[in-house]
């Protein structure tokens, strides 16, 4: 089982579509934009101008050469954070642990940050196996619940 980390491309999009549409994973992730995409044109066109943003680095992760998800770095409020998504298929293997520690090898900025969802207990075991630690939490507005649930922040110093 050979997992690594490609560059997205805009051909990458509509497996990743077809990723963001499932409500299990929505409500997981919880912070989400505020609307599913309307339609896969809509969604292209918000990802391709993010091809086009030098503050964001975005990863197909591929297991065997088949995507099963993506991880980046984005910078939230000019701080640098990280993402990542899992095909519901391939939780709970390792996979998404170990596409954390390849792109923050590829990331060199220090320190990062991650948020996650208080419940999302598999997200927060990604984290702290990568060394992230938990520094803070907050009440945000989570719109794939519809609600305000606590945001649990972490933090990589090295």
């Amino acid at each position: 089982m050979k997992i690594s980390l490609r560059t997205m491309t805009k051909e990458d999009l509509p497996i990743f579509y077809s990723w963001q549409l499932d409500e299990s994973s929505r409500f997981q992730a919880a912070f989400m934009p505020e609307e599913k995409p309307e339609s896969f044109d809509e969604f292209s066109k918000k990802w391709e101008q993010r091809f086009d943003d030098s503050t964001i680095n975005a990863y197909v992760i591929t297991l065997d050469e088949k995507s099963v998800g993506m991880v980046g770095k984005y910078e939230q409020d000019e701080l640098p954070e990280i993402t990542y998504w899992i095909d519901r298929a391939f939780a709970d293997q390792g996979i998404t642990t170990e596409a954390v520690r390849l792109l923050i090898e590829k990331i060199k900025i220090r320190p990062i940050f991650a948020s996650v969802a208080f419940d999302n207990i598999a997200s927060k075991r990604v984290l702290e196996k990568n060394g992230f630690v938990s520094t803070d939490s907050l009440m945000s507005y989570a719109s794939a619940r519809q609600n305000e649930i606590t945001e649990c922040i972490y933090k990589l110093e090295k």
